[in-house]
């Protein structure tokens, strides 16, 4: 039998099973942080394994010798829309506290991502990878998808923790006080229907699962993006819509709050996450043309590549934790 050594590199483990643009956002961060630190990475079969996802392989939950950062946030502190979401989120919940306890080491992307013994030190949130350079190069072939002129965006998946019935309920305050403006909720998933028949005045909902220059070629033409979530670990379309230079009201959970300081993000417009008032005033805060747009690093290819250089480095110190 062949003796286990104890391992001294980290393998990217590549299984075709990172199920969110995040996730395949920040598997891309992984290979450069690869390229960046080729010392810290190598194919051994004794090399660690490091997983960018909430779930892992049998045989590595048995070995306890992987390293984990889980994307999803929702498992720990999302709202839940139904019997449906309710068993999902039971079942991940329950994968996601095995992974946590049985790893090497736990790397933190969020304040969402619970802080337990095995979690290497501080919160290393996912910059833009380098796939926005490529998507944001093919934005003038973008599709509009009908995307009303001057319109407020949203774009998300239809999940409870999106909340968009209170999105709704805000847009239609916002609509009673004076404003004027459309509002395009992009989105797809289980509550897609519901969300329609919520859907009042002034709404146009697309079901619709876009490319990621088309979501960016939607941020672009927009007036200003609207993410109203629950929760996120390390979201991804938000500083999407930061590096385009968009205007942005956001509900002010720990994810949000902490991607957008991460990337030195200034002039957001933040809502109280359970305030349909709140979110009301937030959207007639930014509806005049004289808005100014966010301030940010992630404004430019060299800005966007510090920040993730950065990411790169606090990683790589993260996984010589790791492998100690």
């Amino acid at each position: 039998m062949r003796e286990r050594r104890t391992p001294t590199t980290i393998r990217l483990v590549d299984d075709g099973r990172l199920l969110s643009g995040g996730a395949h956002a920040v598997f891309r961060n992984a290979r450069a942080l690869a390229r960046r630190h080729p010392s810290l990475f190598s194919d051994d079969a004794d090399a660690m394994p490091i997983y960018f996802r909430n779930t892992v392989p049998t045989r590595d939950l048995l070995s306890g010798r992987f390293a984990y950062m889980p994307q999803n946030g929702w498992p720990w502190d999302g709202l839940v829309a139904g019997a449906r979401e309710r068993l999902r989120r039971v079942h991940l919940l329950s994968q996601s506290e095995l992974a946590m306890a049985r790893t090497a080491v736990a790397i933190r992307t969020g304040p969402t991502v619970p802080q337990r013994r095995r979690a290497a030190h501080g919160i290393h949130t996912n910059p833009l990878d380098d796939g926005f350079e490529e998507a944001l190069a093919r934005v003038p072939e973008a599709s509009d998808v009908g995307l009303p002129p001057g319109a407020l965006l949203s774009v998300g998946s239809a999940w409870g923790y999106r909340r968009f019935p209170v999105l709704l309920a805000g847009y239609e305050a916002y609509r009673r006080a004076g404003g004027t403006r459309p509002l395009a909720l992009v989105t797809w998933g289980p509550l897609v229907e519901a969300t329609r028949a919520a859907a009042g005045p002034g709404v146009v909902l697309v079901d619709q699962h876009l490319d990621r220059h088309d979501v960016l070629g939607l941020i672009d033409r927009c007036h200003a993006t609207v993410f109203p979530s629950s929760v996120e670990a390390s979201p991804l379309t938000i500083l999407e819509a930061a590096a385009l230079g968009a205007r942005i009201v956001a509900t002010d959970i720990p994810g949000h709050v902490h991607a957008l300081g991460a990337m030195e993000v200034s002039g957001q417009v933040v809502s109280d996450v359970e305030a349909v008032e709140g979110l009301a005033e937030a959207l007639a805060a930014v509806d005049s043309d004289d808005t100014p747009p966010v301030e940010t690093p992630l404004g430019t290819a060299a800005g966007r590549l510090g920040l993730r250089d950065r990411w790169c480095d606090g990683m790589a110190a993260a996984i010589e934790e790791a492998l100690r």
